[in-house]
Parts: C-alpha cells; sequence; structure tokens
C-alpha cells in the first residue's frame, strides 16, 4: 500500500508517537522516550513501505510493514533487534 508523507505522519501520531521536525526533510521521526520510528524519505510514496524502529540506548534496530505503537515497537526490538547496519527486517536491504 503506497503511503504519502502526510499519511506516514498521521499513522505515526495516532500509533502515540511524538513527531520530531527536526529532520524533516531527509526523514520522518517519531520519539517516545528512548525508542523512535524512523521513515525515511524514500519510502514516502512507495508501494510496501517499511519502518525503522530504533533504540537509542542501545544502538539496536529492527524494520517492521507497518507502525507500531511505542509499547509494542519496545517488544519487537527486544525480540528481534541488532545493530542499525545488519538492517534486520528490511525487505529492501540488498544483503539479506
Amino acid at each position: 500500500m503506497t503511503m504519502t508523507r502526510e499519511e506516514i505522519e498521521q499513522a505515526i501520531e495516532g500509533a502515540g508517537w511524538q513527531l520530531d521536525g527536526g529532520f524533516a526533510e531527509e526523514m520522518l521521526v517519531g520519539n517516545d522516550t528512548t525508542t523512535s520510528i524512523l521513515a525515511p524519505q524514500w519510502v514516502w510514496g512507495i508501494d510496501d513501505p517499511v519502518f525503522e524502529i530504533w533504540d537509542e540506548e542501545r544502538n539496536l534496530s529492527y524494520w517492521v510493514r507497518a507502525i507500531p505503537t511505542p509499547r509494542r515497537a519496545k517488544v519487537l526490538l527486544e525480540e528481534h533487534s541488532g545493530p542499525p547496519e545488519e538492517e534486520r527486517g528490511n525487505p529492501y536491504n540488498q544483503d539479506e
């Protein structure tokens, strides 16, 4: 399903994240204490977008196809995360 930038913003806020406008031209960032969700510019408007959830304290991440709540993101990070460079869960990662 294709999502516009505005639809992604609404979905991030609707899931309970606080939008951080600091990187608005490059990516959308939703924050919740030490956990974030990232929607890089390259996913805006593509079919089947993906989003990176990130644990800032432990520098661990995991890619998801649907925007989770902050609570669910923490569970997914506990179960599946790895170093950001591994891009775990990212179907567009060429190394998987």
